[in-house]
C-alpha cells in the first residue's frame, strides 16, 4: 500500500491515472484549514463516463467524512463543486501483494498443522516420561516398605548413608 493525498478545489480538479493492479482506496475527505465559515462543497468523482457525488462538506457542520471507495484502474477525475477546498487522502491497494497475502494464510495453515503435530508428539513424549516416573516411584515405595502393599506400616527404616541433612557428618 502506498499513501495518496491531494488538494482539490473548484478551480483545481485532480485527474488520477490508477494502475489496473493498484486500485485507489479513497478513505477520507476534509475541508482545508483555511475554509471560511459557512463555505461548502460537493466532492464529485468522474469515472468510466459516469459522474458521482460522494460527499457534501460544510464548514461548521460537516467538516470531514470517512470514505471507503475503491477506484478501479483507469483515469478518474476528482472535482469540487462549490467554494470549499477539500483535502482527500487514501492509498493505492497493491493487488500483487494481496495475492501473496492470500497465499500466506494457506502456508500458515500448513505451518500451524505442522506445529500442532510437533506439540502432539511432545505431549506423547511427556506422557511416556510421566509413566516412567510413576514406575520409578512405585519401585522406591516398595524398596522402603519392605515389599508391602501401600497402606501397610513398618517400624524398619532404611539405612541412610552419607551424613546429615545439613552436610555435616
Amino acid at each position: 500500500m502506498a499513501f495518496w493525498g491531494s488538494e482539490v478545489t473548484a478551480a483545481k480538479s485532480k485527474v488520477v491515472d490508477t494502475p489496473e493492479a493498484e486500485p485507489l482506496h479513497l478513505s477520507h475527505a476534509c475541508l482545508g484549514p483555511d475554509t471560511t465559515s459557512g463555505t461548502d462543497g460537493w466532492l464529485l468523482i468522474h469515472h468510466g463516463g459516469k459522474n458521482y457525488a460522494v460527499a457534501h462538506l460544510k464548514e461548521g457542520t460537516a467538516e470531514s467524512c470517512s470514505l471507503d471507495l475503491f477506484i478501479p484502474g483507469g483515469k478518474t477525475k476528482l472535482e469540487v463543486k462549490g467554494k470549499a477546498t477539500m483535502h482527500l487522502t487514501g492509498y493505492f491497494e497493491n493487488a500483487a501483494a494481496d495475492e501473496e497475502t492470500k497465499e500466506r494464510p494457506a502456508e500458515a495453515g500448513s505451518a500451524s498443522a505442522a506445529k500442532a503435530k510437533v506439540n502432539k508428539e511432545e505431549e506423547d513424549e511427556d506422557e511416556g516420561d510421566e509413566e516412567e516416573e510413576s514406575e520409578e516411584e512405585e519401585e522406591e515405595e516398595k524398596k522402603y516398605s519392605g515389599g508391602r502393599e501401600s497402606g501397610q506400616t513398618t517400624t524398619e527404616r532404611p539405612e541412610v548413608k552419607g551424613g546429615s541433612c545439613n552436610g555435616r557428618d
